[in-house]
């Protein structure tokens, strides 16, 4: 009797095991999250290319800026000149929905570039000018100006960090206020 309620048991849990597998599975919602923009990308081996300023030639008197930000109080800010219209950098799309990041290659037309110093020590290029695509030769404008801020956090000589959409330095790097770091010849 034992045995015939036990088996009854086992059929009955494999009956509804079985019954779990033929059923549909639950209807899942399609992602519908946008893609994400990192608008930092740091580059600490090599720095960003930042030749196309030509930091030898100045575009007048460099002057302080007034700032609304407190931590860049005292800094200089000059105008260079530049050696080709467009800066290439590098975008990072995150797509939450397919889990895949993406590296491509943009560009900036320039209209401006500046050099952020304090105390003649050049620690921010901030470069101004137009989005859009560049394909071959062929620029297609996307309708935004914008601007990127290239920052040598280390005081290398290399600007290792660029921050997209930034039309300022949010602060100064600890390099840039140290006295034993000689002071830029390129300012």
């Amino acid at each position: 009797m034992l045995t015939r309620k036990l088996l009854t048991l086992l059929v009955s849990l494999v009956a509804i095991q079985i019954a779990g597998f033929c059923q549909s599975p639950p209807e899942t919602k399609p992602c519908t999250a946008k893609p994400d923009w990192y608008t930092q990308v740091q580059k600490p081996d090599t720095g960003w290319d930042v030749t196309i300023v030509d930091r030898d030639q100045k575009m007048g008197t460099s002057a302080r800026r007034p700032s609304t930000n407190p931590a860049l109080e005292g800094t200089r800010w000059t105008e260079y000149a530049l050696r080709g219209k467009y800066f290439a950098f590098t975008e990072v799309v995150v797509d939450s929905c397919s889990r895949k990041v993406t590296l491509r290659t943009e560009h900036l037309l320039l209209d401006h570039a500046y050099g952020v110093s304090l105390d003649d020590r050049t620690f921010a290029l901030v470069l101004s000018g137009n989005c859009g695509t560049l394909e071959g030769e062929v620029w297609t404008a996307a309708g935004c100006d914008t601007s990127i801020t290239i920052i040598d956090t280390t005081g290398s000589g290399k600007f290792d960090l660029l921050k997209f959409g930034h039309w300022a330095p949010d602060s100064i790097p600890a390099w840039v206020t140290q006295s034993s770091k000689p002071a830029d010849q390129n300012q």
